[in-house]
């Protein structure tokens, strides 16, 4: 299924197409920003690998549920949580 954002610096009429794994990219970036975490920590303490996460973040990797489990676990928030936010980023 493809998600949409428009391109601020473009027309408004013009759509760019994201994938679900680049939704949960721009949705993790956000929430490592907003904790003031770097992504080699958040990797680190998640057990995920630092260029795996980097990967994951540029949206270049299909992403399990036990990853997404993991995600959610470290920002504290559930993993129906971490999903909507996801979605909140189309």
């Amino acid at each position: 299924m493809l998600r949409y954002l428009y391109v601020f610096w473009e027309p408004l009429t013009s759509v760019y197409y994201m994938s679900l794994q680049q939704n949960i990219g721009v949705a993790l970036r956000a929430l490592r920003a907003q904790k003031g975490v770097s992504q080699e920590k958040l990797a680190l303490e998640t057990g995920i690998g630092r260029r795996y996460m980097s990967d994951i973040e540029n949206g270049r990797r299909n992403v399990s549920l036990e990853i997404v489990e993991k995600l959610a676990a470290f920002f504290e928030m559930k993993t129906s949580e971490f999903i909507k936010i996801i979605e909140e980023v189309s």
